[in-house]
């Protein structure tokens, strides 16, 4: 593969990121410095004509590496692979290969030197937003991880991860502010899960738009194979444009609040925008016009874009699934059974009103003061003194 992409890409430099199924057997990725793994899989894949020496000093360590490409501008490759919650060799550790500490002090160099950094990566943190109960990573490694990342996301231009085969994006929020967003590239190759209601997706190919300066991503085309339309005779495959980002996903900008705006879009006008999400979720395998999400479904991927903590997660999708839908809905759990609303003159008199009884209870309350030698109080009868009664004489006159 690397030198069918070198051929193809012949002016392009290349920056590989380990996935899970680069391991034999699968999944299981080793963290202890000092081991040949890492040497021969640079060996065996070629990708040590892709790195320069400094950074194949690096990936030794434990499949991860940094390279500045540009003055500026860096990219760092992580091995998440090392918290994927199939790899029985790091259970027990508190930071394979040191990755956590490394990444960390890598992203404080960029903040005090001035960079931005583009980070790739093929396990993502946070949850399967096709399945139930589906977290990656470890839940130490992955909570850990998304700290790291919201502390440092004032550096991070970009995430981009994979491994799901599916097309998604989650958010990382500081509060209730979205501070990073994780742009999550679908498969080349097809899947059809055996996991209940996951279902199958199309091939798909993503070109990312960005700018070389900062790494900013600016805009991408999804590019996708349709299965369906494949003859088995002619041997041929058509890749189409399947959407753009910006123009067909509705997103004004590809910065976290674009996104957020985005998801808080999903529920309404009869969640049209979250049935063109769910399409091109399964890379368009499965058409909008067939999709009748209910809030069980809306509930699922919500809180795997929205909740990347473990904690957070299952307090996302331990609430009921309709009211969880309501909570979320432009109108808000309160608003059924709402009367007219009343017209804005109307509060203003009733306020004037208001003020004008407050105002005369204060003058009667003044005038009985004066006419009594005890205290008066509003709404009490007390008997009219001596000095007073002329006062009703005259009225009587």
């Amino acid at each position: 593969m690397t030198d069918l992409l070198k051929e193809v890409f012949s002016n392009v430099t290349i920056y590989p990121t380990i996935g899970n199924h680069d391991a034999f057997p699968s999944n299981q990725m080793p963290a202890d410095e000092g081991r040949d793994y890492y040497d021969q899989l640079l060996k065996v894949s070629n990708w040590n004509i892709l790195l320069k020496p400094e950074e194949q000093d690096q990936f030794l360590k434990g499949g991860f590496y940094s390279c500045l490409i540009r003055p500026g501008l860096r990219i760092i490759s992580l091995n998440t692979n090392l918290y994927y919650s199939l790899d029985k060799e790091t259970v027990s550790k508190t930071d394979p290969g040191n990755q956590l500490q490394w990444l960390d002090q890598q992203l404080r160099y960029a903040s005090d030197h001035g960079e931005k950094t583009i980070l790739m990566a093929h396990v993502p943190p946070g949850s399967f937003e096709r399945s139930l109960n589906i977290t990656w990573m470890y839940t130490a490694f992955n909570d850990r991880l998304v700290d790291i990342l919201k502390k440092h996301n004032h550096v991070i231009s970009a995430q981009i991860y994979g491994h799901e085969h599916t097309d998604s994006f989650k958010i990382i929020y500081d509060g209730k502010i979205p501070v990073s967003v994780l742009l999550m590239a679908p498969a080349v190759s097809p899947m059809n899960s055996s996991l209940p209601g996951v279902g199958p997706n199309n091939p798909g190919i993503r070109l990312y738009f960005y700018r070389r300066t900062t790494g900013e991503i600016i805009n991408y085309h999804q590019y996708y194979l349709n299965l369906k339309k494949i003859h088995p005779v002619s041997n041929s495959a058509n890749w189409e444009l399947e959407y753009r980002a910006l123009e067909d996903m509705l997103v004004t900008d590809m910065s976290p609040q674009s996104f957020d705006n985005l998801v808080k879009e999903f529920p309404k006008k009869e969640m049209a925008k979250f049935q063109k999400y769910l399409q091109y979720n399964t890379v368009s395998y499965r058409e909008k016009s067939t999709l009748k999400p209910d809030a069980k479904e809306f509930q699922q991927h919500v809180c795997a874009i929205t909740r990347l903590t473990t904690d957070s997660y299952q307090a996302c999708i331990s609430m009921s699934p309709n009211a969880y839908l309501l909570l979320k809905s432009p109108e808000g759990p309160q608003s059924k059974n709402k009367g007219p609303e009343l017209p804005i003159y109307t509060y203003y008199v009733v306020t004037a009103f208001a003020a004008l009884t407050f105002l005369v209870l204060v003058v009667m309350s003044v005038v009985r003061k004066q006419c009594t030698r005890t205290p008066a109080l509003p709404f009490r009868y007390r008997p009219l003194t001596n000095d007073c009664q002329y006062v009703q004489r005259e009225r009587a006159t």
